[in-house]
């Protein structure tokens, strides 16, 4: 489940947009994308901030992404920030979102 910082449980994402991009990758590589993201979430001590700007598109992991999004790294990004937000919702634990900025950058923040 997740949460927003004032408890409000709600949609933050057209799921329609993400269930057509999620067709677009096969079962085997959407599977390692989310273990992948699963795996920095449990790495991520409680504080899991999914920065795209960091990923190496050109990564075997995350390249599927830019393959199903027409290569736009922006429409990338996005899926990935999708991608990772279904990965936390579907946990057993209670994930609070929120968005910060830093140094000219905006972030999306996940936080038990």
């Amino acid at each position: 489940m997740i949460r927003t910082l004032d408890n409000k449980n709600k949609q933050m994402i057209r799921i329609d947009e993400y269930e057509a991009l999620k067709k677009k990758l096969t079962a085997a590589e959407f599977t390692v994308i989310t273990d992948e993201i699963d795996k920095l979430v449990n790495e991520s001590n409680g504080k899991f901030v999914p920065s795209w700007q960091d990923i190496d598109w050109s990564n075997a992991v995350f390249k599927p992404l830019v393959n199903a999004c027409g290569g736009d790294v922006e429409m990338s990004s996005k899926f990935y920030g999708l991608i990772c937000w279904d990965v936390i919702r579907q946990r057993s634990e209670v994930w609070t979102y929120t968005k910060f900025e830093q140094n000219g950058r905006k972030f999306s923040m996940y936080f038990l």
